[in-house]
């Protein structure tokens, strides 16, 4: 038969009268549905104690046999939801199931599909896994405001109120550098923890500052209270990642409560790594950036030094120049040492006589010359 029908199913037997004596064969049929499994809370944010209601939609099921649906959840026992169930057509089905979480039912959740004596696992679509809800975080930074790079940053991350079922990991994520920050490690009750990690801030680490939390192959971004950003001064280039440097493993101690009641949170743990990254250089406009200051700063010094010195500075100039001119009123007074004392006409004769040709008409005589040359010189 190349495709078994519904028709199919039953007892088979050789009509040959021939072959009377030989055994009959039974043929059992089973039709593998579909299905769909709702959650009346969010599955991946859920708390313990909270009552849950799951949903399985089934579709397209059948069995020449009896059938039944098993739902598991967690680590807890499989729930029947339908048993020794006879159909002669394929079938649709809407089964659900309600119960308060705890740790034991987180996890994921599977539906088998039992029919006669064999059973298959459903590969379902929607909650398929049962998620506690997000940790919380804050973070704290050992410096504020913008940083130069080489500067040494310790940054403290709490985080309380988280768990899993197999495995939980934290990777911290400043600017473009992605580093361990918890390994994975097993966890068998609620949660808290509190690592510190030591960085040398590079242009790399320039941007937000972000917790990235791993749960049974889940990767979530958890939205802390505290520091959010790095800034780095003359960050102009997202540079590439330094390699990721691995946590020291957790110590913890756990107290485990009852499944149905609120279980506390009871392990603190402390985990301080340090980076071995080696730092980035500073990128040149920080250089080009202190050059400018410091040029501001001695033009600045320069005219402070002008402005309280200008009156010294006008007496030493006015002295100088008096000095570059008293050798030539020296020279000039001793030209005329000579003629100190002396008439006009003793010094020059030719323009006395030239004077009193042409202003006075006439030429003196030579007795009354002193007494006019002494008169006329006087009213020059």
């Amino acid at each position: 038969m190349e495709r078994v029908q519904i028709k199919d199913v039953g007892t088979w037997t050789v009509t040959d009268a021939a072959a009377a004596n030989m055994s009959v064969s039974h043929l059992n049929a089973a039709g593998l549905p579909s299905c769909t499994i709702n959650s009346s809370l969010p599955h991946d944010s859920l708390e313990p104690n909270s009552e849950l209601t799951l949903v399985a939609d089934i579709r397209g099921y059948y069995c020449s046999k009896q059938a039944g649906f098993e739902l598991t959840t967690g680590r807890d026992v499989p729930e029947v939801l339908l048993k020794n169930n006879t159909v002669t057509v394929v079938t649709d089905i809407v089964l659900n199931t309600t119960f308060n979480v705890t740790l034991k039912r987180l996890g994921n959740v599977q539906l088998d599909y039992t029919c006669d004596n064999s059973t298959y696992n459903l590969v379902c679509h929607g909650a398929v896994k049962l998620l506690k809800s997000p940790p919380e975080c804050d973070i704290s930074s050992s410096r504020n405001g913008s940083l130069i790079p080489g500067t040494n940053l310790t940054l403290t991350v709490n985080i309380t109120n988280y768990y899993c079922t197999e495995e939980a990991a934290f990777d911290l994520i400043t600017g473009s550098v992605q580093q361990e920050l918890v390994p994975r490690h097993h966890v068998v009750d609620i949660n808290s923890t509190i690592v510190s990690k030591t960085l040398e801030v590079t242009s790399a680490y320039d941007g937000d500052i972000k917790i990235n939390f791993t749960c049974d192959g889940t990767h979530r971004e958890l939205s802390c209270s505290g520091d959010k950003k790095i800034i780095v001064v003359g960050a102009t280039s997202t540079a590439t990642p330094p390699t990721s440097t691995p946590a020291s493993s957790p110590t913890t101690s756990t107290s485990t409560g009852s499944d149905n009641t609120n279980t506390s949170i009871s392990i603190t743990t402390s985990i301080t790594t340090s980076s071995t990254t080696p730092p980035t250089p500073a990128s040149v406009p920080v250089y080009l950036i202190i050059g400018i200051v410091i040029a501001l700063l001695v033009l600045l010094i320069i005219i402070v030094v002008l402005i309280v010195c200008r009156n010294r500075i006008a007496r030493v100039a006015r002295k100088y120049n008096v000095t570059s001119k008293r050798p030539k009123v020296r020279n000039l007074k001793e030209n005329d040492k000579p003629n100190k004392g002396k008439r006009m006409s003793q010094i020059n004769p030719d323009k006395k006589a030239d004077f009193d040709q042409n202003v006075l008409g006439s030429t003196a005589d030579p007795a009354s010359e002193d007494k006019e040359a002494s008169v006329k010189e006087m009213a020059i």
